[in-house]
């Protein structure tokens, strides 16, 4: 069976030293995680995608054990796509937003990123801890 999609990647220049860390799965979230090295300080970056097929309110869930498994102790910046609108009100994202907010995290990214003809949304996010 051949599927469409799937697979997450990060691109980092030459020059940049880093580390791919494997982490703990959470349900059917797909993770990359790398340990990027960069004027003598350290930080997490973790790419995170939802497919289609996982329900919005395991989203939450899914991100609250992921945190929980791989007990991040340094700075981290959690990217990708969650399948929540930004921009939207709902339960699921009230749940995340607070659970993020609890934990430090911060949404960045406040434009739509992802329109389309009758509909904008802002799905692909970015969670820096400080």
């Amino acid at each position: 069976m051949i599927s469409r999609g799937g697979g997450l990647a990060v691109y980092i220049k030459q020059n940049i030293k880093f580390e791919k860390v494997d982490l703990a799965l959470c349900g059917g979230t797909e993770v990359l995680c790398i340990e990027i090295v960069a004027a003598n300080s350290r930080f997490f970056l973790v790419h995170v995608y939802n497919a289609p097929c996982i329900a919005s309110t395991d989203v939450s869930c899914n991100f609250e054990k992921l945190l929980d498994a791989n007990n991040f102790r340094k700075p981290t910046v959690f990217i990708g796509d969650f399948k929540i609108d930004w921009s939207g009100n709902s339960l699921n994202k009230e749940n995340l937003e607070t659970f993020l907010r609890l934990n430090q995290y911060e949404q960045l990214v406040e434009e739509h990123n992802r329109c389309l003809k009758n509909s904008k949304t802002i799905i692909d996010s970015i969670f820096p801890n400080a």
